[in-house]
């Protein structure tokens, strides 16, 4: 019975890691694609950046991801208010997770 348990509490916690790890690339892809747009990138261009800001390991971090982002938009010639860029973090959060809850958490 207690090694039933045991198990049962480790599924559980692979199961919430791996929601978290499709949650954060997804909302990674999100922001990336909105920030592509503010860059004004389209097609295979802003997939790309979007994906990078998926795959790049030193993005972990939420504020590395905003740093990154705020630094791009000046780049090319958008400054954008981190207030603005936060907000937009905050709507692909919640966007991915409404779509990793409707397609379930398996999807990525």
């Amino acid at each position: 019975m207690l090694e039933e348990r045991e198990r049962s509490i480790e599924a559980k916690f692979a199961h919430d890691e791996a929601v978290r790890f499709a949650v954060h690339a997804r909302r990674n892809k999100l922001f990336g694609l909105w920030a592509a747009r503010r860059r004004r990138q389209s097609g295979l261009a802003a997939h790309r950046y979007a994906l990078s800001l998926v795959t790049d390991l030193d993005l972990q971090r939420e504020e590395a991801l905003l740093r990154k982002v705020a630094n791009d938009l000046t780049a090319a010639g958008t400054p954008t208010s981190d207030q603005e860029i936060a907000t937009a973090l905050q709507t692909a959060t919640a966007c991915a997770v409404a779509i990793l809850d409707r397609h379930g958490s398996s999807a990525n």
